[in-house]
C-alpha cells in the first residue's frame, strides 16, 4: 500500500517572514478573538492572515499545529470557521485535529449563527386562497366551493361547498371537506365530487378586492358569479 505523504509548501522568504511575524502574535490574535462580539468583527481581527497568499496561510497553520497552546486552537478554530478560502478552512481543521491528539482544545466558540441542521416546518393559519363555482347557472342551481390554503408551507386546501338553488330555496346544503394538497386541487380539480359529473365547467370566482374574506367562518360579502 503507498501512503499519501504531505509534501512541503514552498514559502517565498518575504511570505516567510509574515508567517513568523503572525506566529509570534497568536496569544495577541487570540485575546483579540476573545473580545469579538459579531463575526464582522472575528473577521477583522483575521484580516492579516486573511490577506496572506495561500502558501503563506498554509505554514502559519501547520506552525499553529506545533504550538501546544489554547490559544493557538481558538486562532485554527476561527479561521476553519470564517476563512473564505476553502481549502485554508480544510488545513485548519486537520491542524486542529493535531493539537486535538495532543490534548489540546479550543477554549473559545467562534460569534457565528449556526441554523439547525433540520428545519422544523411550522404550520401557517388558514388564509383565503380562492373560489370556484359550476357553470350551470341555466339549469337554477350552482355549486361554489370556497378555498383555504394553510398547514406547512400552505400546502393544504381546507374546502366549503355550497349547493345555491336560485329558484326555490336559496343555500340548500353546504358542507366542509377535509384538507386536501393544493396540488390535487390544482392539478386534478375533477377529484372533487362535484366536479366529476361530465359536461360540468367549473370557473374561478372573483373576490372584491376591498372586502377580503378572512376567515371559514365569515361569508359576507358574497363572491361576485359568473354573470353579475
Amino acid at each position: 500500500m503507498t501512503r499519501k505523504k504531505e509534501t512541503d509548501t514552498v514559502v517565498s522568504q518575504e511570505d516567510n517572514a509574515q508567517v513568523q511575524h503572525l506566529l509570534g502574535q497568536f496569544h495577541q490574535i487570540a485575546g483579540n478573538l476573545h473580545g469579538s462580539s459579531s463575526q464582522e468583527e472575528a473577521e477583522a481581527v483575521l484580516s492579516d492572515i486573511n490577506s496572506m497568499p495561500e502558501a503563506g496561510q498554509l505554514a502559519l497553520l501547520k506552525a499553529l499545529s506545533k504550538e501546544h497552546d489554547s490559544d493557538a486552537a481558538d486562532v485554527l478554530i476561527a479561521i476553519n470557521e470564517l476563512s473564505p478560502d476553502k481549502s485554508i478552512r480544510k488545513e485548519a481543521r486537520r491542524s486542529l485535529i493535531r493539537l486535538e491528539g495532543a490534548k489540546v482544545y479550543p477554549r473559545w466558540n467562534p460569534p457565528v449563527p449556526h441554523r439547525p441542521a433540520v428545519q422544523i416546518p411550522t404550520s401557517n393559519p388558514p388564509r383565503f386562497w380562492k373560489g370556484l363555482v359550476t357553470q350551470a347557472r341555466e339549469e337554477g342551481e350552482i355549486e361554489l366551493i370556497l378555498c383555504w390554503e394553510q398547514g406547512f408551507e400552505y400546502s393544504e386546501v381546507r374546502m366549503l361547498i355550497f349547493i345555491m338553488d336560485f329558484w326555490e330555496r336559496g343555500i340548500k346544503a353546504n358542507g366542509g371537506v377535509r384538507p386536501r394538497t393544493k396540488n390535487t386541487v390544482i392539478t386534478c380539480p375533477r377529484s372533487i365530487s362535484w366536479c366529476s359529473m361530465p359536461g360540468i365547467l367549473v370557473k374561478t370566482a372573483a373576490l372584491p378586492s376591498s372586502t377580503p374574506i378572512w376567515s371559514p367562518t365569515r361569508l359576507w360579502p358574497p363572491l361576485l358569479l359568473p354573470g353579475h
